[in-house]
């Protein structure tokens, strides 16, 4: 009775009364920018983080089994505001499941402190 959320691809083929959305690698964005650098002459080795806002990261469509409204309008709007850039989820302080904080107020983790510093979970994972 509890929706869940795949990752690395549609899980909901999987789990089809379960899985509310997946969280997806759309490759293509990725592969079509680093050619387009090569053809271009301006490839770097500078890693790309892509995510929401330039379609390397997406979600599929919502369950057509979710009934709550609400909960439709709440994923769609986050989906937005992730998009734009309005919200980071790596914005501000940051409780962990161990009870330690992460971050600082109106600042945003770098993407150093993201791949290198990560050995947490958010305070809401929990394990079944």
């Amino acid at each position: 009775g509890v929706w869940g959320v795949g990752y690395n691809g549609d899980m909901g083929t999987e789990a089809p009364g379960a899985v509310l959305t997946s969280v997806v690698w759309r490759w293509e964005v990725y592969y079509t920018r680093l050619f387009k650098s090569l053809l271009d002459g301006k490839f770097s080795t500078r890693p790309f983080l892509g995510g929401l806002e330039d379609g390397m990261v997406d979600i599929t469509p919502l369950n057509p089994e979710l009934t709550d409204e609400a909960m439709a309008a709440a994923v769609t709007e986050a989906k937005a505001r992730l998009e734009s850039g309005a919200f980071t989820v790596f914005d501000g302080v940051l409780r962990t499941r161990d009870g330690r904080t992460i971050g600082a107020g109106g600042k945003t983790l770098s993407d150093a402190e993201i791949l290198s510093k990560m050995d947490w979970y958010y305070h809401t994972v929990t394990e079944l």
